[in-house]
């Protein structure tokens, strides 16, 4: 106890004078909770065992003491204290108070009224709550990620159509214009503008709601070493890397958590203008809960746990649980700076490989992030693979065939009917599930089966893919069929032979990729 007041006199049986009785002083005792009784100068006249543990120091110790002198060493009411409220109003007072350690109490004045009718003293009850508030924080974040998401989503699927459908009517017009000419060049040039453009949809994708992982099994040392390589690239930042030998191996989408450990460098690297150190170091873990009183939202298990640790600047309290909010930054927007996005999407993708991320710091002494991540128990099944002898075999051949496609976009059908006509196939092209399993069905009474079908994932008013797959093989259990989406991250499309599908073709896509899905899937074994 720092800069306790004198005792002043203390009464010989506080319990007895106060008539308390002996049982509701037991249960009283019993309770994790904090419970006090004040006089109305706010001075203690009696406490329970809960005080007496947090406080390390006996009853009769602090009987006697004004709570704010004992308890925080000030000379005045602490600001907000619902306990001095209490006695002002003649009411039940609740507020939370935030101590000098970083905590956050639950705090009730409950008045207490002597036989005249005038307040004789408070009962002080105080609950710590920090870790309520931190998971209830950490809900809040989940669902504004979830909402952000599912937007973000929508979004990018829209933009990634319009995007086959400028990419496509490009190559469409670099395939009658010399490559070298004037007009070629300027083609090029907007092919490499929607390639961007379609970088940034990924980015949106990788929070979204069905940007699911695909994972595999791999150490995580290699991975995060290349990502710290490629963000510290240039810069006058060192790193320092920290990784035992026997380091389980994690179940992990490589690209994306090394996207996720890009962004977080990033952010290092821009807190250190002038310089400084990364430190990188890993350990099992083989329950969340490894701190004493620190509880994760997370289920016990086994993980491993990366810490990244970097000696800048830091972050105030005030800032440090928002720096997970889609679109916060403290830097200024504009050419290099920041967006608020990168943090965000690498939250996301820790969320969303079954992780736990978060941060600690403090200003003018460094943050450390930390990422949690599941540690393999089964090697995943991967998806079937094509026979490599019979794709060789066919990309060496134009095939020829029939190909059915649906897409609920007109200008996405023109496309793909063109690209496929130049490879040879004949094509038919329906707008949705319906008229997808009309025309196979007439195939087959013509005898001029489809060799393969092509299903958007997604119809505006209509039967999607999935539905239409499962239909067909109805019909025909030996189907080929390829999805096709403009959510080129959705688990139907990244894991897409555990759906009954044998080939996968994210929009925007050009004509190659077109070719190489449609041989794979041709080839399947």
């Amino acid at each position: 106890m720092h800069g306790r007041q004198s005792k002043p006199e203390q009464k010989s049986s506080p319990e007895q004078n106060l008539g308390i009785p002996e049982l509701t002083g037991l249960i009283l005792d019993t309770t994790r909770e904090m419970f006090a009784y004040l006089d109305p100068e706010m001075r203690l006249q009696w406490v329970n065992q809960a005080v007496s543990q947090a406080m390390r120091s006996s009853a009769e110790e602090m009987i006697g003491h004004r709570c704010y002198e004992l308890w925080h060493q000030r000379t005045a009411p602490c600001q907000g204290c619902p306990v001095q409220t209490a006695l002002q109003t003649g009411q039940v007072e609740e507020s939370e108070l935030t101590t000098s350690d970083s905590r956050t109490w639950l705090v009730r004045g409950y008045p207490v009224f002597g036989e005249q009718g005038e307040i004789s003293g408070v009962v002080q009850f105080g609950q710590d709550i920090t870790e309520r508030k931190r998971l209830d924080q950490e809900l809040v974040k989940s669902k504004k990620l979830e909402s952000v998401g599912i937007l973000a989503g929508g979004i990018a699927h829209d933009f990634n159509n319009f995007l086959a459908i400028i990419m496509g009517n490009i190559e469409l017009a670099q395939w009658s214009i010399d490559e070298g000419s004037e007009a070629g060049i300027a083609l090029e040039q907007a092919v490499k503008a929607c390639q961007g453009a379609q970088k940034l949809t990924q980015k949106f994708l990788t929070f979204a709601q069905g940007g699911e992982p695909v994972p595999e099994v791999v150490d995580l040392e290699p991975v995060a070493r290349d990502a710290a390589s490629l963000s510290l690239a240039g810069s006058n930042v060192s790193a320092e890397y920290h990784f035992p030998q026997d380091l389980w191996q994690v179940n992990i989408d490589g690209s994306q958590i090394r996207e996720a450990l890009n962004q977080v460098f990033r952010n290092a690297r821009e807190a250190m203008p002038n310089g400084g150190w990364l430190s990188l170091s890993a350990r099992n873990v083989s329950q969340v809960s490894d701190r004493p009183g620190r509880a994760l939202s997370l289920p016990d298990g086994e993980y491993v746990k990366l810490s990244v640790r970097d000696n800048g600047k830091g972050i105030s309290q005030r800032v440090l649980p928002k720096i997970f909010d889609p679109y916060f930054t403290t830097k200024e927007r504009g050419r290099h700076k920041g967006t608020g996005l990168g943090l965000t999407i690498a939250h996301s993708v820790v969320r969303k490989h079954g992780g736990h991320m978060e941060a600690r710091s403090k200003e003018n002494a460094g943050t450390t992030i930390f990422i949690y991540l599941p540690a393999v128990v089964e090697p995943p099944r991967g998806n079937g693979r094509p026979g490599k002898q019979r794709m060789e075999a066919l990309r060496q051949e134009n095939r020829k065939g029939r190909i059915l496609v649906m897409d609920d976009e007109e200008m996405i059908l023109d496309l793909a009917r063109h690209m496929l006509h130049r490879f040879g196939y004949e094509t038919v092209c329906v707008t949705d599930g319906d008229q997808a399993l009309a025309a196979y069905r007439k195939a087959l009474t013509t005898q001029a089966a489809f060799d393969a079908v092509i299903l958007d994932l997604t119809v505006k008013g209509g039967m999607g893919g999935l539905e239409t797959l499962k239909q067909l093989q109805a019909i025909d259990p030996e189907v080929t069929v390829l999805v096709s989406s403009g959510y080129a991250n959705d688990p139907i499309l990244t894991e897409y032979a555990r759906h009954g599908f044998r080939g996968a073709i994210p929009k925007p896509y050009q004509s190659a990729e077109l070719k190489e899905a449609l041989d794979a899937a041709l080839a399947w074994e």
